[in-house]
């Protein structure tokens, strides 16, 4: 550790932005850097949010898998719809 001239070790808390998380987080008085991939996702489904008519695409989509989920019959035609010959 000298060698690369790092006195301490450092500790530190990645997380989310969940209120319970930060309070726990702050609790412990250990350093917290926000997850990148969190921060990511967060700012990617802001930005579909913004685009007209995803939200109609959205629902459709998984009111078509959960119909498929829940019939036998649904599932097998949707199996041989997806084979590609």
């Amino acid at each position: 550790m000298e060698e690369f001239k790092i006195s301490k070790m450092t500790l530190t808390f990645s997380t989310e932005n969940g209120s319970n998380v930060l309070k726990g987080v702050r609790l412990t008085e250990i350093a917290q850097i926000y997850c990148f991939a969190h921060k990511l996702h967060l700012a990617v489904a802001d930005a579909w949010k913004s685009i007209d008519r995803v939200d109609e695409l959205r629902d459709k989509v998984v009111s078509i898998v959960s119909h498929t989920k829940r019939s036998a019959n649904a599932a097998r035609t949707a199996l041989r719809s997806a084979k590609v010959s």
